[in-house]
């Protein structure tokens, strides 16, 4: 019992960080941490103002329609426009142990927010995996991305651009140890 309600204490407490955008050449670092049924977990991103000598800026045709491609890719978090903010990397951790995460699952994700009415994380029912939630941009450029870290490293994403998101359903089931 008394390991559930530490465990119901631990996923109720919404972990925060601020800041959406990075000034031009400032890093940002946001760093999240659980320990979870005898597991230590964390989780740091690391975020800069977009650099376009980084990248290859493109504009490609897609269901007949010009869309910008930033490396190929249509950038999620934009509506036409070049990215002012991007993931740098993600670092994931379990138990000390550093475990990759390519960049192929969170390079299109762009103008991030870490605030806690649109982040969230919350370990998997399996001890070896943990869900991350995030909300991105906003207005016509929003989009909302559900990263599934694993412990193996075979980890996976799902992501939905939207005009109009509504997640508050998906917040309160991340923050609410009890929903199924």
């Amino acid at each position: 019992m008394k390991t559930l309600t530490a465990l119901a204490l631990l996923l109720l407490t919404a972990t925060v960080a601020s800041a959406q955008r990075a000034p031009a050449g400032k890093v940002e670092t946001f760093r999240f941490a659980h320990e979870v049924g005898g597991h230590k977990v964390r989780l740091v991103f690391t975020t800069a103002a977009f650099d376009r000598s980084r990248h290859r800026i493109t504009h490609g045709k897609r269901l007949d329609a010009e869309v910008l491609e930033v490396d190929g890719r249509i950038p999620m978090g934009m509506d036409g426009n070049i990215p002012r903010t991007e993931i740098r990397s993600v670092e994931f951790y379990f138990d000390g142990r550093r475990i990759a995460v390519p960049r192929r699952l969170y390079a299109d994700c762009f103008e991030p927010n870490f605030g806690q009415d649109y982040f969230a994380v919350k370990a998997g029912d399996d001890g070896g995996s943990l869900l991350v939630f995030m909300a991105g941009s906003d207005a016509a450029g929003s989009y909302q991305v559900m990263w599934i870290l694993r412990k193996d490293g075979r980890h996976s994403r799902f992501s939905n651009p939207c005009s109009d998101c509504d997640y508050s359903g998906f917040l309160l089931f991340a923050k609410d140890p009890f929903a199924r």
